[in-house]
């Protein structure tokens, strides 16, 4: 079932949604269906605000990719010796 906004955009799917967040964090749709899992799921085993578990449980899942999404940028920069700058981390 689509839904439209009165400006004329389509409302995304739920398919659609889960491969734009697969597309931003670089995984597979199915790693996006198992954190959307997860995060659903630690959300409501709680007793307290499930909007503010599920924010953290997201958080923590996205803060652990961190170092893999640091691995891919330090190899994309080898790969095709690329010099970046404005990046005072690096020096």
């Amino acid at each position: 079932v689509e839904s439209h906004f009165s400006d004329g955009y389509r409302t995304p799917t739920v398919p659609e949604c889960l491969q734009t967040f697969a597309n931003h964090c670089r995984i597979t749709p199915y790693e996006a269906v198992a954190i959307r899992d997860q995060v659903w799921a630690k959300a409501m085993a709680s007793h307290d605000d499930r909007r503010v578990v599920a924010k953290g449980e997201c958080t923590r899942l996205l803060e652990a990719m961190i170092p893999r999404w640091k691995q891919e940028a330090d190899a994309c920069i080898l790969k095709h010796s690329l010099v970046v700058y404005g990046d005072t981390w690096l020096a």
